[in-house]
């Protein structure tokens, strides 16, 4: 192979590698040894194939089109970090018109939010026009030998994979995963690209690969007893269901993605009634979505109705809100569905015509409730019209349709109370649906609501940064919202029998973490935060306020609020858990999962108990069979429209 062949394969591999081994620096953390190899093997490869463009084109143009190549190469990866840093998730081509969508509207804070450090991807590119480049000499008869060594190259790259666990189907894994951020750190960012792309044109069928468990349930054998054998009284606490419909579909079942979603769930406990089982039957319910709430939102001072209906109602304390894709649209998806969303495309807007009877909102439906939704904002990022009208809602009224005026920034919370209640407020018993913008960043320019009570906020919070004090501000407008409802529960003589639930989608994003800290709980790991833990607590007149200390997420709302509220549902057909049984997992998108017992770390494949903790290899195994599992039913529940197909569900409990 000649000179200028072997320069044209150096800089191209070489850049590629050099911004590969850039972005792994600064997108994970901890060393993947194995996942190098196959990022230098696949770059490198992918150099010789392009090194064939290149091996006619003049100096000149050859150092234009390295450059170009690495540009654009370096731009991919920029884009990813600093996509990743901005909305704390990675995208992919398939969610790339929603994820746009969404930075559009955000482009110059988005480019100037970027760390600096970021930039070096584009240092190969750079570097590239300062190279020279020998004119080209290679006759066609040797161009079988790059070729060869392009395609030899990848194949060997393509051949060391190792996507995931064994446990799974590699090609199925590799086709279909639904992790980008997992599958990037195992392959490289440029394998992924490439991968991703190709995926769109890979039209067959994902197969559902379910991990069996290893703990089985115990059971205790009773004690011998002399005493006359007599009928056991009926239990009113067990839940019992009819099953013989849904196991006759199952065993009818030709679609074999279908039987296996009908034996996974059939086979899952069912949790008793316990002491909180009804205990708001009847009540009208108020479901509120805030947007971007912190516990630093919970303020004596600037926010008094919120902090009194925090401490005098019923707060959990370990309550995480984790981040999919498109952030609120699935911190909703998951609040009213307890699924797990899609992680690699925006799941309201892929998934929005699917049915759903066993959303909250069919479940009050079936209870008689009037159930409705409301948002001061419209359809710019997520198909809420189609969407919420799926989970069951008769109505859905987005800012236009509740002739909000509209302000610079987002729009305010007390607006859209006093324009949604007349819809809702005559139709006892009511289940209403509120999404909140008030609080949303930006944080760090002016803005109608960020700057409405900022003199306040500097009264009692003088040391806090700008951006925080906006915050507040604009959390100040929300809390306005809650006390105007109250009056308006109090006016009506409803409020005692009115439950207002409220909980955060995320964090505040763009505000420093290591402040916010100073207020918001944490869980701190060898330097990484969970930083998704957010307030979750229902509020309800005259009631005893209290505090719960059990771990949950957003998975469990629907569980727990159906318990609570004394509707049919089944316990089988959700992947959190009623929050007062406990036995939650949290899981996260990139595979990381959090128990009662401790911390699972993907990356570095490790468990981390908690003190005075421990698990059993036997117990570890089961728990990660759970995450994993509970993220393949879900997305074959969604791909299949499981519930479309078996419209029996969810089955009434017996009496």
């Amino acid at each position: 192979m000649e000179l200028k062949r072997r320069i044209d394969i150096l800089i191209l591999g070489g850049g590629l590698f050099l911004i590969e081994m850039l972005f792994r620096q600064m997108a994970f953390t901890g060393s993947n040894t194995t996942a190098v190899f196959r990022s230098f093997f696949f770059d490198f490869g992918l150099g010789l194939l392009l090194s064939l463009i290149s091996s006619r084109l003049s100096g000149k143009k050859a150092r234009w089109f390295f450059f170009a190549v690495l540009f654009l190469a370096g731009s991919y990866a920029f884009l990813q970090l600093e996509f990743h840093h901005f909305l704390d998730n990675y995208y992919s081509v398939a969610a790339a018109s929603d994820e746009l969508g969404r930075v559009s509207a955000f482009i110059r804070p988005f480019l100037a939010d970027a760390l600096p450090v970021y930039y070096l991807c584009l240092l190969p590119a750079v570097l590239s026009l300062f190279l020279r480049h020998p004119e080209p000499s290679v006759p066609k008869k040797e161009l079988w030998l790059p070729l060869a060594s392009g395609v030899l190259c990848i194949l060997l790259a393509f051949s060391s994979i190792t996507v995931l666990p064994p446990q799974n189907n590699l090609r199925n894994a590799y086709r279909h995963s639904s992790n980008p951020e997992l599958l990037m750190n195992r392959i490289g960012v440029f394998h992924f690209l490439v991968r991703d792309v190709a995926s769109l044109l890979d039209h067959s069928e994902e197969q559902l690969q379910l991990i069996e468990t290893t703990v089985q349930e115990k059971t205790e054998t009773a004690a011998p007893t002399a005493e006359p054998i007599q009928e056991p009284a009926v239990d009113d606490t067990v839940r019992r269901y009819d099953d013989s419909v849904w196991k006759a579909a199952m065993e009818n079942e030709e679609n074999e993605t279908l039987s296996s979603i009908d034996h996974y769930l059939l086979s899952r406990p069912i949790s008793d009634k316990n002491e909180s089982t009804g205990i708001y039957e009847g009540y009208n319910f108020i479901y509120i979505l805030v947007e971007s709430l912190d516990y630093t939102a919970i303020d004596p001072e600037l926010t008094p109705t919120l902090y009194r209906m925090y401490n005098e109602g019923t707060a959990y304390e370990r309550h995480y809100a984790p981040k999919y894709s498109c952030t609120t649209g699935e911190s909703e998806f998951i609040a009213l569905t307890s699924l797990v969303p899609y992680s690699d495309v925006c799941t309201p807007n892929v998934a929005q015509h699917n049915a759903y009877p066993e959303a909250l909102p069919n479940l009050f439906k079936n209870k008689g409730y009037f159930v409705s939704s409301y948002h001061n904002w419209d359809d710019q990022y997520y198909d809420r019209h189609t969407e919420l009208v799926s989970f069951g809602f008769n109505s859905f009224k987005d800012v236009y349709e509740l002739e909000i005026p509209l302000i610079q920034g987002w729009q305010s919370d007390k607006e859209l109370v006093e324009k949604a209640v007349p819809y809702f407020i005559e139709e006892e018993p009511f289940f209403t649906y509120l999404i909140s913008s008030s609080m949303h960043w930006p944080y760090d320019e002016a803005s109608t609501l960020g700057n409405r009570y900022l003199s306040e906020v500097q009264k009692v919070h003088p040391d806090y940064s700008l951006d925080l004090q906006r915050y507040l501000s604009k959390c100040m407008e929300f809390d306005k919202a809650m006390e105007r409802l109250l009056e308006i529960l109090e006016e009506r003589g409803i409020a005692e029998k009115t439950v207002i639930c409220l909980y955060g989608d995320h964090r505040p994003f763009k505000l420093q973490l290591g402040e916010l800290a100073k207020q918001t709980k944490l869980i701190e790991r060898d330097g990484e935060f969970y930083d998704d833990l957010v307030p979750f607590f229902h509020y309800c007149p005259g009631q005893e306020g209290k505090k719960i200390d059990t771990l949950c997420s957003t998975f469990d709302h629907v569980p727990t609020l159906a318990n609570l509220f004394g509707l049919e549902y089944d316990p089988r057909l959700y992947i959190g858990n009623d929050i007062l049984d406990g036995n939650c997992q949290v899981i996260f998108p990139n595979g990381d999962w959090i128990s009662e017992e401790g911390v699972y770390m993907v990356y570095s494949d490790e468990f981390v108990p908690y003190p005075d903790q421990e698990l059993s290899e036997a117990e570890l195994a089961s728990l990660q069979a759970r995450s994993r599992n509970a993220t393949a039913i879900s997305r074959a529940i969604m791909n299949e429209d499981y519930f479309a197909k078996r419209p029996f569900l969810p089955l009434p409990t017996e009496e």
